[in-house]
């Protein structure tokens, strides 16, 4: 039941080479259980339903390398929820789900066995059961063997935060190196390796990797943001001017942290529109002078094939200065860009304040959902936001229509859900 997959690591069984006594007895106590009480008349229905549910477990848990291989398969290829459960160790839980019910159960008819017993016996026998689960998994008391330690983040990393407020821009901060999962010398477990902490860590809204790059999947995750970045990473020997290519997504500051391969971002320091503005014990912090705020506004439109024309044309002129189409139209307007003021009310609603040009940019991820004054976005840049503005009046609301259509309406059935299902316990407490 230890379920997890990844080699290298010490179990409790590593240490009990009697662990398999152990088992049979919650396996015993689960069986045990189920054939005292299927046929009761108010418990039978949930013990099958536990034995189901332990079925269920195995087959799943079992995953590709099993004789349900074949199901297991067709399961993750045609049923979508399956695509989450790529490591079928998951499904573990559910057979300690039904060993601890059926096993509770279990351990009741022993204690009704035992009615006639004297009492010392009868406490030592129901506290040496109790003790078996304890036991075989003991390591989860010390840390796992002391692999795994609770620690803090280092100092310069409440430094750099610090750093980051005191700058009062609404603004997103890109971290480097760009990877889901790495290892950070400071992390006290024996394994280093951790998801990169950054985005729950800092105050300011972190961009970060999101490839997960295991054998055979570099990514599992093509939002505009990762595939963008990706894009110009590929192309880093190439860019002197990665500060306004970023610019487009509202990012101010660039956080690159001494851990991994971080000296292949080297390339940050021959930036000409990134300054080094803080080097601490484990961060270089790059400030992007070509920021142009979170939303803006320009004059005119031009079109482009793809981001390598994107690119090149970059390196001749600001590209913040016009809204740039992939695809084919005619250009159009001037070169003005015009940093507009805002208020963000929330996640999922802004207010610009100021009058716009022909066109705003958003910086926020495309997406459909994100409408000003109701109406739906191009895909500017290939990456955000844009709207063409036919009423200049303001103020003008940006809002994620998604959030009021779909999140806010189950958020509120969830709790009437939640509340309702209180409100039945309370009152069959009452009642009885």
């Amino acid at each position: 039941m230890h379920g997890f997959w990844r080699p290298g690591y010490i179990y409790a069984k590593d240490f009990m080479p009697f662990w398999w006594l152990l088992f049979i007895i919650i396996l015993f106590l689960a069986v045990h259980g189920f054939v005292s009480y299927y046929k009761d008349k108010e418990l039978g229905i949930y013990v099958k339903a536990f034995a189901l549910i332990w079925l269920v477990g195995l087959i799943l848990a079992a995953g590709i390398r099993s004789p349900f291989a074949d199901f297991f398969k067709f399961l993750f290829d045609h049923i979508p929820l399956m695509k989450g459960m790529r490591d079928t160790h998951k499904f573990v839980t559910m057979l300690c789900l039904s060993y601890s019910c059926l096993g509770a159960l279990g351990l009741a008819e022993i204690e009704k066995s035992l009615e006639n017993k004297k009492s010392i016996i009868k406490k030592a026998v129901i506290l040496a059961i109790l003790l078996v689960p304890i036991i075989y998994s003991f390591a989860f008391f010390n840390g796992f063997a002391d692999q795994i330690k609770p620690t803090d983040f280092p100092k310069d990393w409440y430094e750099v935060n610090e750093f980051l407020n005191q700058d009062k821009d609404d603004f997103k901060v890109l971290f480097f190196p760009w990877h889901l999962y790495m290892d950070f010398h400071w992390v006290p477990n024996r394994d280093k390796r951790i998801a990169n902490p950054a985005p729950l860590f800092f105050d300011k809204e972190v961009i970060s990797a999101k490839n997960i790059e295991v054998p055979g999947i570099y990514r599992q995750v093509y939002t505009p943001y990762q595939v963008y970045i990706d894009y110009l990473l590929r192309k880093r020997n190439e860019i002197t001017n990665f500060g306004e290519l970023v610019s487009i997504i509202g990012v101010k500051y660039i956080l690159l942290t001494k851990e991994v391969d971080y000296k292949n971002y080297f390339f940050l320091f021959n930036q000409s529109d990134l300054k080094l503005v803080l080097e601490t014990e484990n961060f270089y912090v790059f400030k992007n002078k070509a920021f142009k705020g979170l939303i803006f506004s320009v004059d005119g439109v031009a079109y482009v094939k793809n981001w390598d024309e994107l690119i090149e044309i970059s390196k001749r002129e600001d590209i913040t200065k016009r809204l740039y189409l992939i695809g084919s139209g005619k250009e159009e307007g001037n070169e003005t860009c015009k940093i507009l003021k805002f208020e963000k009310i929330s996640p999922v609603k802004y207010v610009i304040r100021d009058e716009p040009l022909k066109y705003v940019i958003f910086t926020e991820e495309y997406s459909r959902d994100w409408k000003l004054n109701s109406k739906e976005p191009m895909k500017a840049y290939g990456v955000v936001n844009a709207y063409v503005v036919s009423d200049k009046s303001v103020p003008k609301e940006m809002v994620y229509a998604r959030y009021h259509k779909i999140c806010l309406p189950s958020y509120i059935i969830s709790f009437i859900a939640f509340v309702g299902c209180v409100g039945l316990l309370f009152y069959d407490w009452m009642r009885r």
